[in-house]
């Protein structure tokens, strides 16, 4: 996490929340959250009084969250939303903490998409020979990623204070 920005981090944990909560109703994350998120770690930066290095790192980190976030998206692994979330979320670390940031975020994504399937497993047998149909249609079923994604930052957030 950006040094500046570490007695803020309520507010990034504030914002994240918001966004996993709107995925997870309708698989959306409007906007506004991302572009909230963003402004608010220059907002945390300026009111810190933060050197020119704090902004250039959130900015490359930005920039380095929007290119994963894009090529994530392009390739049909989450959608724009999360992809701007990603992107949004970065610009409060520094480039190097963003490898732990893609760690944490794809474990988070792979106990979400485990659980939903494991859920919808449940839900959806209710005799031995549809379960080949219901392991088909889980596995099509759609993953509110933005909660795998504040989850995964949340978690860095909080090794960067730890660590």
């Amino acid at each position: 996490m950006i040094e500046t920005v570490e007695n803020w981090r309520w507010l990034l944990y504030a914002l994240l929340a918001a966004a996993a909560f709107s995925d997870l109703r309708s698989l959306k994350i409007p906007n506004a959250l991302p572009v909230l998120i963003a402004l608010s770690a220059a907002a945390v930066l300026f009111i810190g009084k933060a050197a020119p290095s704090d902004y250039a790192a959130a900015a490359a980190s930005g920039l380095i969250g929007l290119g994963v976030g894009y090529a994530l998206y392009a390739v049909g692994l989450m959608g724009a939303g999360d992809g701007k979330l990603f992107a949004a979320a970065s610009t409060w670390f520094t480039a190097s903490a963003l490898l732990v940031a893609g760690l944490f975020v794809s474990l988070a994504g792979v106990v979400l998409a485990l659980v939903m399937l494991g859920a919808r497993l449940i839900r959806g047998t209710s005799a031995a020979e549809r379960i080949g149909a219901t392991v088909k249609s889980a596995l099509k079923t759609p993953v509110p990623y933005g909660v795998a994604i504040a989850l995964g930052f949340v978690a860095t957030a909080q090794q960067s204070v730890a660590g």
